[in-house]
């Protein structure tokens, strides 16, 4: 069993996220428990803390207000259909089925787990008003100010962590993916590697490099250090060709000699390993005549993501 969190789970900063948990839980609760509205509904203070936990401010506010629009749709859903109907067998499940039919008609790939919730809600944490009536208004106030209150205090914590920790996002994810793209590197020569694990896994490289440029972009929008970050981004966008050229030697069933490939897994290792150490050095690769115009292309790309990386630990950190 496990105790430790593992090599990846650091680089993309979990113990960070850990303690922004804890602290910002610990704040929500410090403050709200004992107050007169919203420690009736804790629940939704502290669940609306965590859904808005993002690396970057930015995307925390953009989930925050995903959250707070996904609320109002199925709260004002909800409350129409109780108003009229009441709460019964019938109009239990008819909010839910509204509400999931309301939010596809917004976006009909995803449907909002929020929005829900919060029709549920309306439904099974109803409040009740001076003359002990069912106050449908009362409920989805309380629902409301509720996710206001978790929401303002991820987005603090999102800024503040933000600030303080941003460059270092920036550099273990970059390094994350290097290894990810040296791992992928080091299945091709593999006999035994299935050619779909391979894609799969090169696949899922992809995603990553886009899930940390928007990242990145995120924090551009912050208009912080923006040519270090321009830098990282074309970083991202050579680890992501050379990505894609090795997906296509795959695609192509091109063999390619062992050792063409280990030299690229040794300087991938050797870029990872320079954005810890600033003294580690970076070799860069003499291109032979190749007559593989993807190979050709998969050492260009490395090299000029070393140039890149020089450049961006030539500067002050």
């Amino acid at each position: 069993m496990k105790v430790f969190l593992s090599r990846e789970a650091k680089q993309f900063d979990s113990p960070l996220f850990i303690l922004k948990s804890f602290l910002a839980i610990m704040t929500g609760y410090s403050l709200f428990h004992n107050h007169s509205i919203l420690g009736k509904d804790m629940i939704s203070v502290l669940f609306g803390i965590m859904l808005s936990m993002e690396p970057v401010s930015i995307s925390g506010l953009k989930s925050g207000i995903h959250q707070i629009k996904a609320t109002m749709i199925g709260g004002i859903v909800s409350a129409i259909i109780i108003y009229f109907g009441g709460i019964n067998y019938i109009t239990v499940p008819l909010v839910v089925a509204a509400t999931i039919y309301v939010t596809l008609l917004m976006d009909w790939k995803n449907i909002s787990i929020i929005g829900i919730f919060t029709a549920v809600y309306m439904t099974q944490h109803v409040q009740y008003n001076l003359m002990n009536e069912v106050s449908v208004l009362l409920t989805f106030q309380l629902r409301m100010l509720a996710v206001f209150s978790g929401v303002f205090i991820a987005v603090i914590y999102n800024f503040v962590f933000s600030k303080l920790f941003y460059k270092g996002l920036v550099k273990k994810r970059t390094q994350y993916l290097i290894e990810a793209l040296k791992n992928n590197f080091e299945l091709y020569l593999r006999e035994d590697i299935e050619h779909e694990a391979l894609k799969n896994s090169l696949t899922i490289t992809f995603v990553d490099v886009d899930v940390i440029k928007g990242n990145i972009k995120d924090l551009q929008k912050g208009k912080k250090d923006s040519e270090f970050l321009n830098n990282y981004l074309k970083i991202l966008d050579e680890l992501r060709n050379i990505n894609h050229h090795l997906m296509d030697l795959l695609l192509n069933d091109s063999q390619v000699k062992d050792v063409f490939m280990s030299k690229v897994i040794v300087t991938l290792n050797e870029m990872a390993k320079s954005i810890e150490n600033k003294s580690q050095k970076i070799s860069l690769i003499e291109v032979p005549e190749i007559k593989e115009n993807q190979l050709r292309r998969i050492y260009e790309g490395v090299n000029e993501s070393i140039q890149l990386l020089k450049g961006v630990k030539n500067e002050s950190n």
